[in-house]
């Protein structure tokens, strides 16, 4: 399954909770145009909970419906449907209630997201000969969860001072004779009025954001949709000393004013790209351990090795880079110096760099590149069309 950063931007709805927290709709599902159609929506489940009976319970179904039917108007057409499933957990200590066990940080997000992919694909299988899907099931694009923001440990009912040792996600604040303290009432009695407004927050937390894309196929979107662009360190002959060789990556396209375009998140979720050296001075000022800035972990031990960054054009950046005409794509990267090392002035290590460009089509192009290594520099690295082939600048 491919992993891929999906960024949102989304106001809390009043009426999750009117809703018993299972849906809150975040677009209405309309063609953007002929030829495209989009939902997007948002099913929460109740703590510890992720079967499909929560899914049928929710507007989702009915969405569904509106897809089928935009595919039987389409008849003979080809359409590409893409979905991404976007986690997020709240900070309740993590079980499953529906095997009464407790669970690692993550497991709920990501069996959530499995039910949404498998009733998705189910619902729709049946109708793919209607209008041609390709490939022949939908593409999902499952990111990685998201944490929610409002603290459990710490809060009134949860003092961190109380937690056993070995309850590093607060177990026992759950249970109903847990005393935090003197005059203090526990969640468990006081979570439906005293803490209502942290529950409510809590349950807008532990959510799935189901986004889906049926669009007819054509080069341009085909090849830039889900593109990976790889910024890596193999060519072992290139210096690779700098233990501050840290670099924002940016895409935009040829007619775009924005500078110096949209940034790009890893496919773990930083939104950096390291090329990062290990040297055994690498944690003075502040430097980080290199397993925390390369997402390949088995190279996270060599100092002077390769490294690897992968990043991936989401199917909302291609339609922000091809909606004002765009035809030509530029990568570029922004060197930062987070850890305040000194090597190189200050800035990232002497330009390396080797790209590879994988498009939507699984077609691959490799690039040889530089880096800047000016603090806060900015320097093209790849210009391309929308399938990945170089261009001249």
């Amino acid at each position: 399954m491919n992993i891929k950063k999906f960024l949102i931007t989304e106001l809390e709805k009043k009426n999750i909770l009117k809703q018993y927290g299972l849906l809150s709709e975040v677009a209405p599902t309309t063609p953007t145009s002929p030829n495209r159609l989009v939902i997007d929506k948002r099913v929460v489940f109740p703590a510890g909970y992720y079967n499909e009976s929560y899914i049928l319970k929710t507007e989702l179904p009915g969405e569904i419906k509106k897809i089928i039917e935009y595919l039987k108007v389409n008849k003979g057409k080809i359409f590409v449907v893409d979905i991404t499933v976007e986690s997020g957990e709240s900070k309740i200590p993590n079980t499953d209630n529906e095997l009464n066990k407790r669970v690692d940080v993550g497991y709920l997000s990501k069996i959530r997201g499995n039910t949404i992919n498998e009733y998705v694909n189910k619902t729709l299988a049946p109708f793919i000969g209607v209008g041609k899907i390709i490939p022949e099931v939908p593409r999902i694009i499952q990111t990685p969860f998201k944490p929610g923001k409002t603290e459990w440990k710490g809060q009134p009912f949860c003092p961190s001072k109380s937690l056993p040792a070995n309850d590093t996600q607060g177990y026992v604040c759950l249970d109903k004779t847990f005393n935090p303290g003197t005059g203090v009432i526990n969640w468990y009695n006081g979570k439906d009025k005293l803490y209502g407004d942290i529950k409510g927050k809590y349950i807008q937390e532990q959510y799935i954001r189901v986004v889906i894309r049926v669009n007819e196929t054509n080069k341009t979107q085909e090849c830039l949709e889900n593109m990976v662009i790889e910024v890596n360190y193999t060519n072992l002959a290139l210096e690779h000393k700098c233990n501050s060789a840290i670099y924002e990556i940016y895409i935009k396209g040829n007619l775009s004013k924005s500078t110096p375009g949209v940034l790009l998140y890893r496919n773990d979720g930083k939104q950096f790209a390291s090329l990062n050296n290990n040297y055994p001075d690498a944690t003075k000022n502040g430097g980080p351990t290199l397993i925390n800035y390369d997402n390949d972990p088995k190279n996270s031990k060599a100092v002077g090795g390769v490294r690897y960054n992968k990043f991936v054009v989401t199917p909302e950046i291609a339609d922000s880079l091809i909606t004002d005409g765009s035809t030509s794509f530029i990568i570029s990267a922004k060197c930062l110096n987070p850890f305040n090392n000194t090597d190189w002035s200050g800035g990232c290590h002497k330009g390396v760099g080797n790209i590879v460009i994988t498009n939507g089509k699984g077609e691959k192009t490799p690039y040889e590149s530089s880096t800047p290594n000016g603090k806060d520099e900015v320097k093209e690295l790849v210009s391309m069309n929308a399938c990945g082939k170089g261009v001249a600048k």
